[in-house]
């Protein structure tokens, strides 16, 4: 968040600064349209542009009283079509279904910078393609929703008519994936996760694609994180898209919305107050003698698994420990690319970080390394402990099991991505979000319970293990997964810590020690 923040935040401030006496004719702002009506993934990048946008309208006023000179305007840019960020043919095809935006060519974006400096504001925002779903969606995104005064009851959808959908659908989905991946119908269990198929985030993206060209749907890729087998994906879009789809799959869906009579019809059967009354407390009982025999039912723990430096499974780490063996070693040459070693040359060092096998949990070797390798270790490790307590994936498939990971952003593995010059695509940013960890693993194993990155600094995989305790005690989840990830992996970050002494000068930690230094 501080990377992509500190250029536009600090670094306009800065320039607004050093600028606030000079006679400048304008000062133009490049935004993105992300900063108006947002991007899953990107919030980050979103607040940034956001920023931009508000402070050109600040400096106008400060023009306005005299403190400052020159016109100040942002504008926020949509894609680029010859340079600047890129996203995947599949991104910009979602991009031009969902708002009607298309790549911009390099001379219509200039002509449209000439016309942004020339107009008397101090945001702009451009687009290039479909003019009038731009425009719509720029108004869904800009104007507060409007509440109704009241609500009517327009539709109560035949449960018969439900139930005869949802096979049909279930039916219709199980041909698509089966045309799609090439596997037999009969193959393809309507209670399996979409990733045992074998979709990665690409493919599910086409797949999305797909449904939404053939029944005129506007469905976001991240529906298939919350409806992740046929039988839930069907279940959702019976309940939210049957109008669109009845016809589509020729179910005859029949409501009759009055009665003879002319007055709603009750859904319920009515019960008079005292009735309810007795209803109300009766749950209540129930909910607390279950509550009051959960909290103090004991806690066990059934499995176990980590890799530590110089220590690639507990029974490693156990053997240390009973050696008393000192993990702390001088940092490898490879870990940085200077001239100059760094001022303190201890770590303790993961060998195995770089080794991931990201066919097996379906995700494409070229997303894998985008991923901040805190989430691959966090995947690899869960994995196994789920073996090591002896239960498979499949037997926990769709259960109310939590995942809780004391875990931090900013190890600096978004500085190597962008030394490499990695191509931006729409897997990215949630590559170097810390919350995509936990959620990703829950995803891929089809979880259902909360699902938590928790960062305290220090005492992260503390506090997890007490937020895990705290689920469990209360009934919000039936099995917990709990644990920690830590990795610094650029040498800036290194020696930014350094030098605010936060590492120790001769690599030891002294906990409760006057002479402590660091860690």
């Amino acid at each position: 968040m501080r990377q992509v923040l500190a250029p536009k935040v600090a670094g306009l401030l800065a320039l607004d600064e050093a600028t606030q006496d000079v006679a400048l004719d304008w000062l133009a702002l490049c935004s993105s349209v992300m900063g108006v009506w947002g991007n899953v993934g990107q919030t980050d990048y979103a607040a940034g542009n956001g920023f931009l946008d508000t402070y050109a309208q600040y400096r106008a006023g400060l023009v306005a009283q005299g403190q400052r000179q020159g016109h100040t305007v942002s504008v926020s840019w949509p894609l680029w079509a010859e340079a600047g960020m890129q996203i995947d043919t599949a991104g910009q095809e979602r991009l031009r279904r969902d708002t009607g935006l298309e790549a911009m060519p390099s001379a219509a974006g200039v002509t449209a910078l000439y016309l942004a400096l020339a107009q008397n504001v101090a945001h702009v925002v451009v687009g290039y393609g479909a003019e009038a779903r731009i425009v719509q969606h720029l108004r869904t995104a800009c104007e507060p929703p409007m509440l109704p005064a009241a609500t009517a009851v327009l539709a109560v959808a035949d449960p018969a008519a439900v139930g005869e959908l949802q096979p049909q659908i279930e039916h219709a989905l199980t041909g698509m994936i089966s045309a799609q991946l090439k596997i037999a119908r009969e193959e393809l269990e309507r209670d399996m996760p979409f990733s045992e198929f074998g979709f990665d985030s690409v493919m599910l993206t086409g797949f999305g694609n797909a449904l939404n060209q053939k029944y005129s749907l506007a469905l976001s890729p991240t529906i298939f994180f919350e409806y992740s087998t046929i039988t839930a994906l069907a279940g959702y879009l019976v309940r939210e898209h049957q109008a669109q789809l009845a016809p589509e799959l020729t179910a005859t869906v029949a409501a009759q919305l009055r009665p003879e009579g002319g007055a709603v019809a009750p859904l319920l059967p009515t019960i008079s107050q005292r009735q309810r009354g007795r209803a109300a407390a009766a749950m209540l009982r129930s909910e607390v003698s279950d509550s009051e025999r959960i909290k103090h039912e004991p806690i066990a723990v059934i499995g176990m698994s980590g890799c530590f430096p110089q220590a690639e499974d507990l029974d490693a780490l156990w053997a240390n420990l009973l050696a008393e063996r000192d993990s702390i070693e001088a940092l490898p040459a490879s870990r940085w690319d200077r001239a100059l070693a760094p001022a303190i040359c201890h770590a303790g060092v993961i060998e195995s970080i770089d080794e991931f096998d990201s066919l097996f949990f379906s995700i494409s070797p070229s997303e894998a390394q985008a991923m901040d390798p805190q989430q691959r270790l966090l995947m690899l490790y869960v994995y196994r402990v789920i073996e090591d307590a002896g239960y498979s994936v499949r037997s926990l498939s769709g259960s109310n099991t939590a995942l809780l990971v004391g875990t931090a952003a900013g190890n600096g593995y978004g500085h190597l991505v962008a030394q490499a010059r990695a191509t931006v695509a729409g897997y990215s940013a949630a590559g170097l979000a810390g919350s995509m960890g936990p959620n990703r693993m829950s995803y891929w194993l089809n979880w259902h319970g909360p699902s938590e990155p928790i960062d305290t600094a220090c005492s992260s995989s503390l506090v997890a293990v007490h937020r895990a305790l705290e689920l469990l005690r209360s009934g919000q989840c039936a099995q917990a997964v709990v644990g920690g990830v830590n990795t610094l992996l650029s040498m800036e970050m290194h020696e930014s810590f350094t030098q605010a002494g936060m590492l120790s000068s001769d690599g030891r930690c002294k906990t409760f020690s006057a002479q402590a230094d660091g860690y």
